[in-house]
Parts: structure tokens; sequence; C-alpha cells
């Protein structure tokens, strides 16, 4: 969260609210820009990360996302849980 210009409160709440609209997503907080460096991800940036049941890691993208990199987390998202 150290990562954007928003102010935390704004984002909890978003999440909160997006967290009940997608049960099964998982929202991870960074607060100290911990896995933004590790991951080398860009602040004010999206990271999108698919994770099979055995955390690992299936798609990774990190910036704005266009219909192809939508299409692509989405097929594999309909490959794992086909398999899972």
């Amino acid at each position: 969260m150290a990562a954007t210009w928003y102010p935390n409160a704004v984002i909890n709440s978003k999440l909160k609210s997006k967290q009940k609209e997608y049960p099964y997503t998982t929202y991870v907080k960074d607060m100290d820009k911990f896995a933004t460096e590790a991951w080398k991800v860009k602040d004010d940036s999206y990271a999108v990360i698919v994770l099979d049941q055995a955390k690992i890691v299936r798609y990774y993208y990190d910036g704005k996302l266009e219909d192809q990199q939508i299409q692509d987390a989405l097929k594999v998202i309909e490959e794992y849980i086909t398999k899972e």
C-alpha cells in the first residue's frame, strides 16, 4: 500500500467491498513495499498474480491490463479450475 498515493483508508474500503464481491480472490496488502520490491512491481501499478492451490505462480502480469492479458489470465484460471 506504500507503493501508491491512495490513502490506506480508501484502499481498505475498496478491498473490503471487492472481497465480498469476489470471495475466492485473495487480496494482499503490502504495507512496506516488501512484495513490490521483491517482485519488481512498479509503483501505482496493478499486478495480477495467479497461483494454483500449491501456491505456484501460474500467471504474472504487471501493468495496465489490455484485452490480451485479461484473456491470458482467464485462460490460466479456467485451466486450473478444471484441474482442481
